[in-house]
């Protein structure tokens, strides 16, 4: 993305997940807060927020819309509602586990940071995202409706590492059993930059971490997308500066991550997602494929 403008593809994701939030057979998949916040997020950042939430509900345009989104990458939105459902699920098993530090990386215009800090008061709750996008969302959001233990720190993690961003704030403890969600950011960092921070993630955090990202599958020809994706995707991509630079072979991430010290990794993907919240649908509904998300540990 460009540094002074916020990331499209953040922009893109939240209208995919309020669209899916509307929708009138799988809408239950997207949890009213998420609902309320994203609306309050849309309204600030769309620049005909009346007429895209008119749209989003209206029958004709959810059809036209469907019909797009059929053409350029079937099934993508109801994959993002999925994905951050499910994501969301592990987080909170993380967080009954022990966790007791959340640190959401590349955040957008995500509100798990803000879910997870309102459900545990306990729980020190950090936001790491570029400038422009960060103060776009946090201005979007009534300044009660931000939890005291929920700290917004902007950063460009491709000039500054983790490990100094974090250490200057006054609440970090590198200590502290530590859960980290950085999600639809490794895709578009270079392979020596996601190496960099798997590095530098096993090495600050010395009291426990969980870590749950997602990733592109790489295909054997090394390319990295979607396999349902029409080719202008990738141009769309590339136009706005956003395309997806890394990927993994999903048999080989956990070998990948155990060479840097992670001892366990599990991977999801489509058919996880189906048995979690489509287990009595039949025909299962369309999910867009290429994407998985990742969970390893040390």
């Amino acid at each position: 993305m460009k540094q002074d403008r916020p990331s499209a593809t953040a922009s893109l994701v939240l209208k995919a997940l309020l669209f899916a939030a509307h929708d009138p057979i799988h809408g239950g998949l997207v949890p009213p807060e998420t609902v309320r916040w994203s609306e309050s997020i849309a309204i600030s950042i769309i620049k005909f927020p009346k007429l895209f939430l008119f749209a989003i509900r209206n029958r004709l345009s959810r059809w036209l819309l469907t019909t797009l989104e059929e053409t350029l990458n079937p099934g993508f939105i109801l994959h993002v509602a999925a994905r951050k459902r499910f994501i969301d699920k592990i987080s909170r098993q993380s967080i009954r586990s022990g966790s007791s530090q959340i640190i959401v990386i590349g955040a957008g215009y995500d509100t798990i940071g803000l879910s997870a800090a309102i459900s545990n008061p306990a729980a020190n709750c950090f936001e790491i995202d570029h400038a422009t996008t960060q103060k776009t969302k946090i201005t979007s959001f009534a300044s009660s409706e931000i939890p005291p233990n929920l700290f917004f720190i902007p950063a460009d993690l491709s000039a500054t590492s983790i490990g100094e961003v974090l250490t200057a704030h006054p609440k970090f403890d590198s200590m502290a059993s530590t859960l980290i969600v950085i999600e639809g950011v490794l895709m578009y960092l270079p392979d020596q930059a996601v190496r960099r921070f798997f590095e530098a993630a096993y090495d600050l955090f010395r009291g426990g971490l969980t870590c749950i990202f997602t990733f592109m599958d790489r295909r054997s020809n090394g390319d990295i997308q979607f396999k349902t994706a029409h080719p202008l995707i990738k141009s769309w991509l590339r136009f706005k500066h956003e395309q997806f630079l890394s990927g993994f072979e999903k048999d080989q991430l956990a070998g990948y991550l155990a060479t840097l010290g992670f001892s366990h990794t599990d991977t999801y993907g489509k058919s996880e997602f189906i048995s979690a919240f489509f287990p009595k649908v039949d025909p299962a509904p369309l999910l867009a494929e290429g994407e998985f998300i990742g969970v390893t540990s040390k």
